[in-house]
């Protein structure tokens, strides 16, 4: 399973969002704050056509999770996924291939993100009449593609570090 460009760049806006925010470890919301900054794919079409404004969800979030002081980037190399947020990306990883896609995308985290309950996140969606079923995951019509050998779910959930450690 590839991770699409726009899942890549979230990631790393989430790991660029755990440091504005004050954290060593990123959150799940920091997963969706990644997913708002990129700005574009179906995840952000879906929340404005639910008539959410992006930027009204931003602001939410941070004043929830925002710590007094952001961290230098000089840290930038001691952040890493907490355990629960490298489950959501795997998470991800899974929602696309049930949705027959040939790439995970932000659609698939945004919908890992509402399965998860205790995240601010899934709380304000979830306000706003937003669940995880209500997320479609249709595509348009796939280009027939070759087949691919089976890989264990293993290899398919190894793409995220994550942070068995707990913070000091």
């Amino acid at each position: 399973m590839k991770i699409s460009q726009e899942l890549e760049n979230i990631l790393e806006y989430a790991r660029e969002e755990a440091m504005r925010t004050g954290y060593f470890n990123i959150m799940p919301d920091h997963l969706f704050l990644g997913i708002l900054r990129e700005g574009k794919g179906r995840a952000v079409d879906f929340l404005r056509a639910a008539g959410l404004s992006t930027d009204e969800l931003k602001e939410e979030i941070d004043s929830r999770i925002s710590h007094s002081a952001s961290l230098s980037y000089d840290y930038a190399e001691d952040i890493s996924f907490a355990r629960e947020t490298g489950n959501l990306v795997n998470l991800a990883i899974a929602e696309a291939i049930k949705a027959d896609d040939a790439q995970a995308e932000g659609i698939h985290l945004l919908r890992a993100l509402m399965g998860h309950s205790h995240c601010n996140t899934s709380i304000i969606l979830a306000k706003e009449g937003i669940s995880a079923n209500s997320i479609p995951m249709g595509h348009e019509k796939k280009p027939e593609r070759e087949s691919i050998p089976a890989k264990s779910i293993s290899d398919l959930l190894s793409v995220v570090r994550i942070n068995t450690e707990l913070p000091s």
